[in-house]
């Protein structure tokens, strides 16, 4: 899968991110229109890393493709409190 693919799957995706507080570290899923998982995401301070299938995007790729796709929700947790904060 080139970059460019991934761009255009992920385009039409909605994507969920999961952002630790504690670790300074993201996680992101994105979802197709029927609820399916497609792909996912790890993001730190170091960079990230976005898995489609078998295919792996580092940086400088990573940074871009996180931020494709309809935003659904963002759960953050943070130090004081170890559940989901809104």
């Amino acid at each position: 899968m080139t970059v460019d693919e991934a761009r255009a799957l992920l385009s039409a995706c909605t994507r969920a991110e999961i952002q630790d507080h504690r670790f300074d570290d993201t996680e992101v899923y994105w979802e197709d229109l029927d609820g399916q998982e497609v792909a996912s995401g790890y993001f730190d301070t170091y960079g990230g890393l976005v898995t489609i299938g078998e295919n792996r995007f580092p940086e400088p790729h990573a940074t871009e493709l996180r931020a494709l796709g309809r935003r659904a929700d963002i759960t953050l947790i943070n130090e004081a409190n170890s559940g989901a904060a809104e």
